[in-house]
């Protein structure tokens, strides 16, 4: 783990910075103890039990030479809701489908939709399977996770899991949906082998991507793995037009009119907030919960009157803690 603080240059001023960066930041100390000891010591973990056979080939494919084996059961893993144990739903040629930036946070709107809309194809034919949707960005993330609320699916209570790859390492789910977020700008977390191999590697009986394949092709000229992964998939796996695929279409219905995402600067203050005693440790704690849950557990409570949202005054704490940390909007219930 990296103090973010050690990547801003007008915080810390580091020698040499491009060699630390380098020799520091992107190597961790378990890869240099690797890399230094002797070869007698090395060996290879060479067969996987958690992935579909599919998934195991392309990890093995991309990642690792061929040299990782599936074990026996990995060849009767059924999928859950495609009939491929790997799909891509592909937005090739829907404009709707491309990364929005706002406050140095990466979205995108029309993906969180189409995740609400596989969650409630998948609990139709599954209560009980574990699901993780995972995505590069943070500010992705939050917006899943305010959208899943906001149609009434509280994720944290019905076996769903939202997060970043980053923070996904090491854990696991039966479905897993990526969220690729990005269709414009080619980014270095595209080019990153390990990121990818966590991302595809953690799906015990489906996987599936959504995302464009021109964008992935589109990394042809780079040392991106993505080009030949989309090409595995389009061999091996199940690409779907996001167009065709029924199960985008499921009837979600409305987002519930009792709540909603606002922006934090169409939120009012009650009349007599300057009377609200409210310490530093319980803004403290409200900025603590947002990083480690990616999101407040609870929605803001407003009260709507005439064109303005007034914020009740249980919710200061949080909405000083929003403000803390420069979001833009947050997931509000309409009292």
């Amino acid at each position: 783990m990296i103090n973010p603080i050690l990547y801003d240059e007008e915080k810390i001023d580091l020698e040499e910075r491009f060699i630390s960066e380098n020799e520091l930041f992107c190597h961790s100390f378990f890869e240099r103890l690797y890399e230094n000891a002797p070869d007698s010591c090395k060996k290879m973990l060479d067969t996987q039990y958690r992935m579909p056979e599919v998934i195991g080939n392309a990890i093995s494919l991309l990642f690792y030479n061929n040299k990782l084996k599936n074990g026996p059961n990995t060849k009767e893993k059924k999928p859950i809701l495609f009939e491929s144990n790997l799909s891509f739903i592909n937005y090739d040629g829907d404009n709707f489908y491309h990364e929005i930036k706002e406050n140095k946070e990466i979205s995108n709107v029309k993906e969180a939709i189409a995740v609400v809309s596989l969650i409630s194809s998948i609990r139709k034919r599954d209560h009980k399977c574990s699901i993780a949707i995972i995505t590069p960005y943070k500010g992705q993330k939050r917006l899943i996770s305010n959208t899943l609320i906001s149609y009434g699916i509280h994720f944290r209570l019905e076996n769903i899991m939202v997060d970043t790859i980053d923070s996904f390492q090491g854990s696991e789910a039966d479905i897993v949906i990526f969220c690729t977020t990005r269709s414009i700008y080619p980014t270095l977390f595209f080019k990153d082998t390990r990121r990818i191999n966590v991302a595809l590697s953690r799906a015990k009986r489906e996987l599936i991507i959504l995302g464009k394949m021109q964008y992935f092709y589109s990394f042809r000229k780079s040392d991106s793995c993505l080009p030949a992964l989309a090409d595995y998939i389009k061999k091996n796996g199940s690409v779907l037009s996001s167009i065709n695929c029924s199960f985008l279409k499921c009837n979600i219905g409305k987002p519930k009119q009792n709540e909603k995402i606002l922006s934090l600067n169409s939120i009012s203050l009650p009349s007599n907030y300057f009377m609200i005693d409210i310490d530093n440790s319980s803004i403290q704690a409200k900025i603590e919960e947002y990083y480690s849950h990616g999101d407040f557990l609870n929605p803001l409570e407003v009260v709507k009157k005439s064109s303005k949202y007034i914020l009740h005054k249980k919710g200061f704490a949080q909405f000083r803690a929003a403000q803390g940390l420069n979001l833009s909007a947050c997931l509000c219930r309409l009292l």
